[in-house]
């Protein structure tokens, strides 16, 4: 059989296998949307219970010093990919991975015995990306993802905690997160968010939005919690900027469609491409789950132009 036979077979097994994922995942999510409602509730319900936890010292350094110790934590990281960060350090501590995760309906309970990793395997991750959907034109949107950590920020009870992909907390803060800090009109409520930490800028960019103010965002579709992440963003301007009880910006990332030209000339403009880790595509009915799912796919920055083109 000749080596162009032999890659278009394997060209059509790839894109017939995650297209059967997709479709797999989907009937699922429209069997389990009632039980969904209330998966967040673990994570809310402990967060109130960890006032008093040590938070890798954040409490007993200053300031200049978490930034440092932050900054090196990031540039000792070897995997760059937002959707797989931490992996080489934590592959070995015992814990879950995202592959033993996945589907699982009581995704968001305590998944371990000690407090530091009750956060463990909450993120929702993409498959690699191997074909294009045959609707990605129409169902699919794509966020530019920058370099950094993959983080869950969980905000509760008058402060803010940034927990990596395997539970471990990597920052404590204040923020304008609803609970996230004691200033007037941010000291109640609680919120979940998905977001890529850089120590070097001190931001995080907001990838996704999972609970926010009493609402369980993580049963609605790809699409309507983009519209919630914006329009909250919009309500409270500040949170993007470094200030007096909100000690890092927080930066809502740019959803596009998933049109090759779009998406070149966003790329054009990024003022550094060497700080672009990849492209995440989600398909806009989704909802979010924890574990790696067909339903969001991963393009890493040396893959981009040959999937999308130089133009």
């Amino acid at each position: 059989m000749s080596r162009r036979m032999e890659q278009y077979k394997s060209f059509g097994r790839a894109k017939e296998s995650q297209k059967k994922r997709r479709e797999k995942v989907l009937l699922l999510q429209k069997q389990r949307r009632r039980r969904q409602f209330d998966l967040t509730r673990g994570i809310i319900v402990e967060a109130a219970s960890d006032d008093e936890e040590d938070v890798d010292d954040c409490d007993n350094t200053t300031r200049q010093q978490q930034q440092q110790q932050l900054q090196q934590q990031q540039h000792l990281t070897e995997a760059e990919n937002p959707t797989a960060m931490d992996e080489n350090n934590d592959e070995h501590n015992g814990e879950e991975t995202h592959t033993d995760m996945e589907l699982k309906p009581n995704a968001f309970k305590h998944h371990s015995t000690t407090k530091k990793r009750k956060y463990a395997n909450q993120l929702m991750e993409g498959e690699v990306f191997e074909t294009a959907p045959d609707d990605i034109a129409d169902n699919w949107q794509c966020v530019v993802c920058p370099k950094g950590r993959r983080c869950l920020i969980v905000s509760h009870n008058g402060y803010t905690q940034a927990f990596n992909k395997y539970g471990k907390s990597i920052v404590k803060f204040s923020s304008f997160l609803p609970g996230g800090g004691r200033e007037v009109g941010c000291h109640r409520g609680s919120s979940v968010i998905d977001a890529i930490f850089n120590a070097d800028d001190s931001t995080f960019y907001v990838l996704d939005i999972i609970y926010w103010h009493g609402m369980h965002i993580l049963d609605s579709p790809f699409d309507f919690r983009t519209f919630w992440l914006q329009s909250k963003w919009e309500e409270r301007p500040e949170i993007t900027e470094v200030c007096e009880g909100n000690e890092y910006a927080m930066i809502a990332l740019q959803r596009l469609p998933c049109d090759n030209d779009t998406i070149r000339a966003y790329l054009s403009n990024v003022p550094n491409a060497d700080a672009v880790d990849g492209l995440s595509l989600y398909f806009t009915e989704s909802v979010y789950e924890p574990g790696e799912s067909p339903m969001m796919l991963w393009i890493s920055a040396d893959r981009i132009d040959e999937i999308i083109g130089e133009g």
